[in-house]
């Protein structure tokens, strides 16, 4: 059995950069997916608060349940005109 280790590295401001560009991204993509997608894609303040939160936090925003409804939702496949069902 191998022993899991912590990433050295997570915490050097390379790894760091990138995941905070990531949490503002997700929060600002949080706010603009309603109006531009439509309504059935608009986050609740709970959920905008998380993303928030998520500039504390970097690596939580892009994890939430609705991110992967959502691109399920919005995916390139369209199985109902598919002929795998």
């Amino acid at each position: 059995i191998t022993r899991k280790e912590l990433d050295e590295n997570y915490f050097s401001l390379r790894n760091v950069i990138p995941l905070y560009l990531n949490a503002a991204w997700e929060l600002v993509r949080g706010v603009f997916i309603g109006p531009v997608i439509g309504k059935e894609y608009r986050e609740g303040w709970i959920q905008l608060i998380y993303r928030a939160f998520g500039l504390v936090v970097p690596v939580l925003p892009p994890h939430g349940l609705r991110d992967y409804v959502n691109s399920t939702k919005l995916g390139p496949i369209d199985l109902r005109n598919s002929k795998l069902t």
